[in-house]
């Protein structure tokens, strides 16, 4: 799909499963985008067994208040090691973000 435009990125191997998340994840990872630009939302999302193969256990979202700054945290975050682990980043598709988040609890505002 083309996500074009998206303001939504994901970044996958943050973490090694869902025992690793711990309550600051959400917020280092703010932390970090913002020097990409202005965050509107940080979500760790645990998958559902259907996108297990497809996202991977956990994934983190961010999304960016404009597409620019989402490419920028692309090339901030893809590749780089976090925790010992390389992490991948790449866009997302807001529609889908949204739906696939609408119910997650851990979610960080800043």
């Amino acid at each position: 799909p083309d996500h074009s435009g998206s303001t939504v990125v994901i970044l996958s191997n943050v973490v090694g499963g869902r025992s690793d998340v711990d309550d600051d994840l959400a917020s280092d990872m703010a932390g970090e985008g913002t020097k990409c630009g202005v965050v509107c939302k940080v979500v760790v999302h645990i998958a559902t067994e259907t996108e297990l193969a497809e996202l991977g256990e956990v994934c983190v979202f961010v999304e960016y208040a404009e597409h620019e700054a989402a490419l920028r945290a692309i090339e901030l975050f893809d590749g780089r090691w976090f925790g010992g682990r390389r992490v991948a980043a790449s866009l997302f598709g807001v529609d889908r973000f949204r739906k696939l988040t609408s119910s997650d609890t851990m979610v960080f505002i800043p």
